[in-house]
């Protein structure tokens, strides 16, 4: 069981290296914001929130409903394919209000040319909030660190996170995926902090928000919230106040109320569910999920050790620790368990990129391995500063094999075998 600190730990605590802490989050910032991507398409899920975005931006917000039963309409063919669903509304919502900001009411760009994605006003909205949600994830990275680690070890978490190839993929282009981690991550922060002894109020009402929100990014919320379910079930083994009925209410108050928006944004609550239930039936019989999207129950360790190698050895590593009595990172292991439980049992449903939600756990994971394999030096901060330096500058070398060199977009296995040249031919 983990204890909880006392008054007087917290006031001993090691006060944050505030150049360092500030040059960590320039660099996490600055790998998302900055394009060093070699792939300059647009990719089919892109495709369709640029549709979405440029609809409601021509009829106005009321034409929510007519683009839902629009998407219904189409679907109703056997021979069309999946395409994401208009609901992911803070992505589309989100990128309309970018939108007319930045661009107010610039047309659509001809996407027939060369440079047509390059200078469409929707496609670059969505794209800078992408971005954007992935610079944000970096607040409740380092503010969950410091709940679980001291002080240096936090800011290696921190850092782990900055680095993350997958992060920094989903945030250089219009891809909801790393949104959908960002809310998780907030999700996490809020809950964990509202199981704490004498815990503000308010972090219950950012529990609730941040439920809406990840409710509002994705039908995959779904996942996350067994997930909090759990943690809330098992508070008090992991060290938390007990769950009482006011978390409870929160997490019901903010996914009823995120459900509601999308009901009168689809025109109904069951023309809401029918989205879904189209989107999951047509990705059930799709021929490409049918190619990529199969596997073990290990394929998602296989693709992470093809993608992050040296990063997922150190978290197996903490994982084990963790197991055996290094408590500190109890929640996100449990987090990660039974979000890995459920993904991998999708069926035609397994892709790396889903997985941006297991980002900051892995790497809290990785730390822990990190600090043990740094406690008996001397000297152990500078030694822990310099192990996960090697972490970060191998996982941006990942990043630049894969993204830059391969040009990949999709992270399908046989796209990794090929660019780590496992597969030739």
């Amino acid at each position: 069981m983990i204890a909880p600190p006392t008054e007087g730990a917290e006031k001993r605590a090691t006060p944050p290296l505030w150049p360092l802490l500030a040059a960590i989050f320039l660099l996490g910032c600055a790998l998302r914001i900055v394009p060093w991507t070699s792939h300059h398409g647009l990719g089919y899920d892109e495709s369709w929130y640029r549709r979405y975005l440029v609809l409601l931006d021509e009829h106005g917000f009321s034409a929510y409903p007519d683009v839902c039963s629009a998407y219904l309409q189409d679907g109703q063919a056997e021979t069309t394919i999946a395409k994401a669903p208009p609901v992911r509304a803070l992505f589309v919502v989100g990128g309309l209000i970018w939108k007319r900001l930045e661009f107010g009411s610039a047309p659509p760009s001809d996407m027939t040319t060369v440079d047509g994605a390059a200078g469409d006003p929707a496609v670059i909205s969505l794209h800078r909030i992408a971005t954007l949600f992935g610079c944000l994830a970096l607040i409740p990275a380092w503010a969950l660190g410091r709940r679980l680690f001291p002080e240096r070890e936090a800011q290696a978490a921190l850092a782990l996170f900055a680095c993350s190839p997958l992060l920094i993929h989903t945030s250089q282009h219009g891809l909801v995926d790393g949104v959908y981690g960002t809310c998780a991550l907030f999700v996490l922060w809020t809950l964990f902090e509202s199981l704490r002894e004498k815990a503000h109020p308010a972090w219950l009402a950012g529990f609730g928000f941040s439920f809406a929100l990840l409710v509002l990014a994705k039908e995959n919320a779904l996942f996350v919230g067994l997930a909090v379910t759990g943690i809330m079930l098992l508070s008090r083994p992991l060290g938390l106040a007990p769950a009482g009925l006011r978390h409870w209410a929160a997490a019901i108050i903010g996914g009823l109320a995120a459900l509601a928006f999308l009901s009168w944004a689809a025109g109904g609550f069951r023309t809401m569910v029918d989205v879904y239930l189209l989107f999951i039936h047509k990705v059930q019989v799709m021929p490409y999920a049918h190619e990529t999207g199969k596997g073990p129950w290990s394929r998602y360790l296989v693709d992470l050790m093809l993608f992050t190698p040296l990063t997922l050895c150190f978290a197996l590593g903490g994982t084990f620790r963790t197991l055996c009595g290094d408590r500190r990172a109890a929640v996100l292991l449990l987090f990660l368990g039974i979000t890995y439980a459920i993904m991998c049992s999708v069926p035609n449903g397994m892709n790396l990129r889903y997985t941006t939600i297991w980002e900051f756990p892995l790497r809290a994971l990785a730390t822990v391995q990190a600090g043990v394999l740094t406690a008996r030096f001397a000297r152990r901060g500078l030694a822990l500063a310099i192990v996960v330096a090697l972490l970060c500058a191998v996982d941006i070398g990942q990043y630049h094999h894969f993204f830059v060199t391969y040009r990949l977009y999709e992270l399908a296995p046989e796209y990794l075998l090929r660019a780590s040249e496992i597969i030739i031919k």
